[in-house]
């Protein structure tokens, strides 16, 4: 029954903090504040917490699971027989699969992006963007010579990187302007098909 208690004390902090966090940013938060909104003395949240940093990163901790879980995928993959490249299909399912966790976990995106300078989380989207253009570059590269000729070039990771970074700026101004789950679709169908067939042209010639 201790436990039980325990457990809705420290839902009802990570709740607080949410709120606070997302009206006033990480910088701005106060533990005083979050303390107030979750009808605990201020003290007690070092009981849960270490620090406002912590907190933070306890009030998104299933987002960055999600995220890190996403992102073993991409790297586990490898062309085979059975799948030696990714098809216009793959694509589309895949995007299709972050923008319905992008919708899922709108608040945890918002927090991430926006509202995170100060905190441990602040170098994270920069973060993804070089672990993702390292893993893409990678990936297209073994799809290259896995083709048999049938793909002769692999772009620079100059190009991923920037390739990235359009894509998450994109998911993010999404999140920023509150886009509905069906426009953020109708957006990335048109993304999809400029990203997917532009970066078929480039592998097969050499610019």
């Amino acid at each position: 029954m201790a436990q039980v208690k325990k457990d809705e004390v420290r839902q009802s902090i990570l709740r607080a903090a949410r709120k606070e966090f997302i009206l006033f940013g990480f910088q701005g938060a106060n533990l005083r504040d979050i303390a107030q909104r979750a009808d605990q003395k201020p003290g007690n949240i070092y009981n849960y917490f270490k620090n406002k940093d912590d907190l933070f990163r306890g009030v998104v901790a299933e987002t960055l699971d999600a995220i890190e879980t996403g992102m073993q995928f991409i790297k586990d993959w490898r062309p085979s027989e059975i799948q030696p490249a990714y098809t216009l299909e793959d694509e589309r399912r895949t995007l299709l699969q972050i923008i319905a966790f992008v919708d899922r976990y709108r608040d945890d995106v918002y927090l991430i992006a926006f509202k995170a300078q100060g905190s441990s989380l602040s170098p994270l989207k920069e973060e993804l963007i070089s672990e993702s253009k390292r893993v893409f570059a990678r990936t297209i590269s073994e799809v290259v010579n896995f083709s048999g000729g049938k793909y002769s070039y692999t772009p620079s990771e100059f190009f991923f990187a920037s390739l990235n970074r359009y894509f998450l700026e994109s998911m993010l101004e999404m999140v920023r302007l509150e886009m509905t789950y069906d426009d953020m679709v109708a957006y990335i169908d048109e993304m999809l098909v400029f990203y997917y067939h532009g970066l078929l042209a480039l592998m097969t010639q050499n610019p």
